[in-house]
């Protein structure tokens, strides 16, 4: 079953947003990002919203991190392709 997570409720004591389960991008904590594509899911972290994200290549390398924004996840990315070229 695949899940993405939704923020429903914030403990002030830690700063952290609680999930609740609707989708995920992972399956027994295994990305289930398909080759030549991207997931990514939101969270919170002391107030901050954080993209977890996940790109896999047409041959099957897996490139995860985590950033405050969309763009800086796909800037990473693509100095990660960079390197494996």
């Amino acid at each position: 079953m695949r899940v993405i997570l939704t923020a429903t409720h914030q403990d002030e004591s830690i700063g952290l947003i609680f999930l609740k389960t609707m989708k995920s991008m992972n399956e027994n904590g295994c990305s289930v990002c398909d080759a030549g594509s991207e997931n990514y899911t939101t969270f919170y972290n002391r107030g901050k919203k954080y993209y977890m994200y996940d790109y896999r290549t047409e041959t099957g390398k897996l490139f995860s991190t985590c950033a405050p924004t969309l763009t800086k996840c796909r800037e990473r990315r693509d100095e990660w392709l960079k390197t494996i070229r």
